[in-house]
C-alpha cells in the first residue's frame, strides 16, 4: 500500500510542448455513442458477445445492469469497454506465477535498505536463478486470456462505478468530455497486464495526496503525482528480459520494471486519480534497434504534454530523443478501423495492423508523405502493398505500410532523418523494391547508389555510432589527472598528466618524470565522478626507457556496494566491457596501485567506460555495402591499430561494419568529407 508522509509542493513547470494535434478518436467514439442509441446494442459489441461463448452471460450481465439502472451514460460506457475487448488479454499459467517471487526479491531488499541499482547484479542473479528452476519467461510457453472469455460482471460494474465516481468527484475528471472520460479514465487495462480492479485501490491510497497537492490544473497534479512515482519506482535493465506486463499490485511489491512497465503503471496512477495520462511509443528507432514509451497528458486547451515515466530529467523537461523518429503512435483503448482488404495482411506484416493505436508521429518531428518508385519487381506475382523499412542494428524492419499505384508506393507522415528502404513482404521474408534512400529534414529524398566507376578510400574508427548516453560517461574523464606518490594517502602526490579531451577508445600517454614513486592513481575530475574502463600504467625498478606493465595492490575510493557491480578492481581486470563507476558528493573519486616498490614510470594507458564499439586490436572486421538488393563484402581485417584503412571502396553508397569476432551492434553509415555519417 503506498503511504504518504511528506508534504509536497507544487511543482513549477520548466517547458511545455506546443500544442499538439488533437486525435481524430473523440470523433470516432462519439459515432460509437450514436450507433448504441440508433440500434440498440451497437453491432461491436454484438459481435464481441459472440466471441465471448461460455461468458456471454457475464457480459450480458453488465448490458442488463445498467440498463435497469436506468443509466444511459452508464450503458453508453459499458457498450465502449465491451465493444473495444476484442484484443484485449493478459497472460498468465505457471510461468507467469513463478516469475511473481522476483518482485517479493526486490521487497525484501527494500526492506533491507540494499539500494539496487539499474543493472543492480543481485537482480540479475536472482533472475538467472529463476531461468535455471523454471526456464525463461516467454509467451510461448505462457497462457492466454482473453478478457471476454475471462472478465465477469463484477469485474465490469465494479470498475465502470469507480471510474464513474473519479468523474463526479474530481474536477481535473469532470471537465473531460464523454469521449475523453472513455478513452482515458473508464478502460480497465493499459496493456496486457493481468486484471485487478486497480482503479479503487489507488484512488484510496491516494486520497492525502489530493487533498493537500493544491493543484490547480491537471498538469500541476501530474507533476506533483509523477514527482512522488520518482522517488518510488525505478528502472531496472532486468526487467528488459520480462515480456509481460506487470499489474499495479506487483509494481507495488516490487517498485521496479522496465521502461513499457513504469508508463503503464504511471497511467494506472495517474487516470486513478482522473487524470486523462496515456502511452505513447516509438515501436522502432529510426536510427537503431529497440523503441522507446513516455506518457502523454492530455491538457485541458486539447493539446497533450509528454513526460517520462522514468530518467533524471524533471518533469517538464521532456527531452526530444537524441534517436531519430521514423513513426510516433498513441496507445488507445478503442480499436481503430483500419478499413483494408482482407487480404492485406499477405502483404503487410501483423504488427503494422495493429488496431490499438494513431499515428502522431508529426507531434514528435517533421514528417512527409512519400512516393516512391519501386525500382526491383516483385518476383512472384503482383503486390498491392508494399512496406517501407530501417535498419535495426543487424536486418532491415518494417515501419509502415503503403497501397501500391502506378509502380509507385505511398507511405504518410514519415519521420525526416532517416534512412528507409520500402520492401515487399510475402508473410515471412522481406525482398528491396527500391534502393536505399535519404529522406532529409527538408522532404527531399537522397537515393544511395554506388558509385561503380567512383573509388574512395576510408578510414573507420567504430562500427557503431557513439550516443549521447556513452559520450556522458566518457566525458567525466576530462580534467581528471594521474598522479604519483610515495605517501600512501598522497600528500606529497604529483600530477603526471591531465585529461583534456573526451576520449573514446584506448588512449596513452607519455611520462616525463625523473623520480621513483610507489603509489600511482587515476584522480577525477570536478565532477567527482569516475567512468574508467581499464587503467595500464608502465615503468621500471631500474630506469629503462620503455619500461614494462606494472602491477600492484589496487587502491581506490570510494569503495563500491557489492550491489552496484562496478567496484575499483574493475579498473585493472583486463577488460574494456567491465568498469570502476563511481560517485562521491564530499571528494573526489579515484582509483590506483600500490606497486609495493618505487619505480620510475614511462607511460600510461586508459580507456573510458564505453560500449566498446571502436575498433577494437585483434578483432577481425568485415566492411560491406549494398548494391543490388544485399550486402557485398569489401573483405575482412585483422585489426592491428584502433582504425581500419580500406583502399578504393565503390562511393556514395551504404555501408556497414561487421566485427566478426565479438559484438552484436553495427550501424549503416555514409562516408562523406573523409568520415563516417551513421543513419
Amino acid at each position: 500500500m503506498w503511504l504518504f508522509k511528506y508534504n509536497y509542493e507544487t511543482i513549477q513547470i520548466l517547458s511545455t510542448m506546443s500544442k499538439a494535434r488533437v486525435a481524430g478518436y473523440r470523433l470516432v467514439a462519439a459515432i460509437f455513442l450514436l450507433e448504441s442509441c440508433i440500434s440498440g446494442t451497437p453491432d461491436r459489441v454484438e459481435a464481441v458477445l459472440q466471441l465471448s461463448d461460455d461468458n456471454r452471460p457475464e457480459l450480458q450481465k453488465v448490458i442488463t445492469y445498467y440498463k435497469q439502472k436506468g443509466n444511459k451514460e452508464k450503458l453508453d460506457a459499458a457498450y465502449y469497454l465491451i465493444g473495444n475487448l476484442e484484443g484485449k488479454s493478459f497472460w498468465d499459467g505457471d510461468i507467469v506465477m513463478d516469475f511473481d517471487s522476483i518482485f517479493y526479491y526486490l521487497d525484501s531488499l527494500d526492506r533491507e535498505n540494499v539500494l539496487v541499482t539499474i543493472g543492480s547484479p543481485l537482480v540479475e542473479r536472482r533472475w538467472t536463478s529463476l531461468e535455471g528452476l523454471y526456464g525463461t519467461p516467454s509467451s510461448s510457453v505462457a497462457e492466454l486470456w482473453h478478457d471476454y472469455e475471462y472478465l465477469n460482471a463484477d469485474h465490469f460494474i465494479a470498475h465502470i462505478d469507480q471510474a464513474f465516481r473519479l468523474r463526479e468527484e474530481l474536477p481535473w475528471a469532470k471537465r473531460l468530455s464523454f469521449g475523453e472520460f472513455c478513452e482515458y479514465i473508464l478502460p480497465h487495462r493499459i496493456g496486457n497486464e493481468r486484471p485487478e480492479l486497480w482503479n479503487a485501490k489507488i484512488y484510496e491510497d491516494f486520497q492525502a495526496f489530493r487533498d493537500t497537492a493544491e493543484a490547480q490544473n491537471r498538469l500541476q497534479l501530474t507533476a506533483n503525482i509523477q514527482a512522488y512515482l520518482k522517488s518510488k519506482i525505478f528502472s531496472n535493465r532486468t526487467f528488459w528480459k520480462y515480456p509481460f506486463d506487470i499489474p499495479a499490485s506487483k509494481m507495488e511489491i516490487g517498485k521496479r520494471g522496465a521502461c513499457r512497465h513504469l508508463v503503464i503503471h504511471t497511467s494506472m496512477v495517474m487516470r486513478a486519480n482522473g487524470l486523462p495520462v496515456g502511452m505513447d511509443h516509438i515501436p522502432l528507432w529510426g536510427n537503431r534497434n529497440g523503441g522507446h514509451y513516455w506518457n502523454t497528458l492530455l491538457q485541458e486547451d486539447g493539446s497533450y504534454f509528454a513526460f517520462d515515466a522514468v530518467g533524471g530529467r524533471p518533469f517538464g523537461q521532456f527531452e526530444r530523443p537524441h534517436y531519430s523518429i521514423a513513426k510516433v503512435y498513441r496507445h488507445t483503448f478503442r480499436l481503430q478501423d483500419l478499413d483494408l482488404p482482407p487480404d492485406a495482411a499477405e502483404d503487410i506484416p501483423a504488427a503494422l495492423l495493429a488496431r490499438d493505436r494513431i499515428d502522431v508521429t508529426a507531434e514528435y518531428t517533421d514528417v512527409y508523405d512519400l512516393a516512391i518508385p519501386l525500382t526491383y519487381p516483385f518476383k512472384e506475382g503482383n503486390k498491392k502493398f508494399a512496406v517501407i523499412c530501417t535498419f535495426d542494428n543487424k536486418n532491415w524492419q518494417a515501419q509502415h505500410w503503403g497501397e501500391i499505384n502506378g509502380g509507385k508506393a505511398m507511405f504518410k507522415d514519415m519521420g525526416a532523418g532517416v534512412v528507409y528502404i520500402a520492401m515487399y513482404y510475402d508473410g515471412k521474408t522481406y525482398y528491396p523494391a527500391s534502393d536505399p534512400f535519404l529522406l532529409n529534414k527538408n522532404g527531399d529524398t537522397r537515393y544511395l547508389h554506388i558509385s561503380r566507376h567512383e573509388k574512395q578510400d576510408m578510414v573507420l574508427k567504430r562500427k557503431f555510432p557513439r550516443f549521447p548516453a556513452i559520450e556522458d560517461y566518457q566525458k567525466t574523464m576530462v580534467e581528471a589527472h594521474f598522479q604519483a606518490a610515495n605517501n600512501p594517502d598522497f600528500s606529497d602526490a604529483i600530477n603526471l598528466f591531465n585529461i583534456t579531451q573526451t576520449p573514446d577508445r584506448v588512449e596513452e600517454a607519455t611520462i616525463n618524470n625523473s623520480r621513483k614513486y610507489r603509489y600511482v592513481r587515476y584522480f577525477s575530475g570536478p565532477s567527482y565522478r569516475t567512468d574508467v574502463a581499464e587503467l595500464q600504467f608502465y615503468g621500471s625498478a631500474n630506469g629503462a626507457l620503455d619500461g614494462t606493465k606494472l602491477s600492484g595492490r589496487i587502491m581506490g575510493y570510494p569503495e563500491v556496494p557489492p550491489t552496484y557491480g562496478t567496484p575499483y578492481e574493475l579498473a585493472f581486470d583486463g577488460s574494456l566491457e567491465t568498469f570502476f563507476s563511481a560517485y562521491n558528493d564530499e571528494q573526489p573519486s579515484w582509483v590506483g596501485l600500490d606497486l609495493g616498490k618505487p619505480h620510475y614510470l614511462t607511460k600510461v594507458k586508459f580507456a573510458p567506460r564505453s560500449d566498446t564499439n571502436f575498433i577494437l586490436i585483434g578483432d577481425t572486421y568485415e566492411l560491406c555495402y549494398w548494391d543490388g538488393g544485399r550486402w557485398i563484402s569489401m573483405g575482412k581485417q585483422v585489426a592491428r591499430e584502433q582504425e581500419l584503412h580500406y583502399r578504393q571502396i565503390p562511393a556514395n553508397g551504404l555501408y556497414l561494419l561487421h566485427n566478426l569476432t565479438r559484438g552484436k551492434e553495427e550501424r549503416i553509415f555514409t562516408y562523406e568529407n573523409d568520415r563516417q555519417v551513421w543513419w
